[in-house]
């Protein structure tokens, strides 16, 4: 019976790790958000209520982030012009574009978003509600 149950309680925490849980994100420092928490299906019902507007963050493949902890860029100008080009193709309408941010303001449907989501040039897709804005203070220099 043990045996059994802690075979059970793997198979499960790798399904979970396998699909879109939260158990399989990096959720920690200033990515300890609501939003990157969120399952695929959690995240796009936000999405849809914020009428489909988004900040959408680029990296590097394999890498972690696209800005480091101090705010240096991380990632390469060409995979933000390619991930920007792929977003276009979509029909994702790009609002906003940064000049020394890897990120755009764009609205987009919320079917899209595992698609976008787990590409691995993505860091992040986080809904932008009007007037609402969270922040986080980080330590550094």
């Amino acid at each position: 019976m043990r045996r059994t149950c802690a075979i059970l309680l793997v198979l499960t925490f790798v399904v979970l790790t396998a699909c879109d849980s939260p158990v399989s994100a990096n959720c920690t420092g200033r990515r300890d958000t609501p939003w990157c928490k969120m399952s695929d299906g959690e995240l796009a019902d936000q999405i849809e209520r914020a009428g489909g507007h988004v900040f959408i963050g680029f990296k590097d493949p394999g890498a972690a982030a696209g800005v480091d902890e101090y705010g240096n860029t991380l990632v390469s100008d060409s995979v933000v012009a390619s991930g920007k080009a792929w977003l276009r193709s979509l029909g994702v309408v790009i609002e906003s574009e940064f000049m020394y941010v890897p990120a755009v303001a764009a609205i987009m449907p919320a079917r899209l978003l595992g698609k976008i989501r787990h590409n691995p040039v993505i860091e992040y897709v986080e809904p932008i509600f009007a007037g609402s804005f969270f922040h986080k203070t980080v330590s550094g220099p």
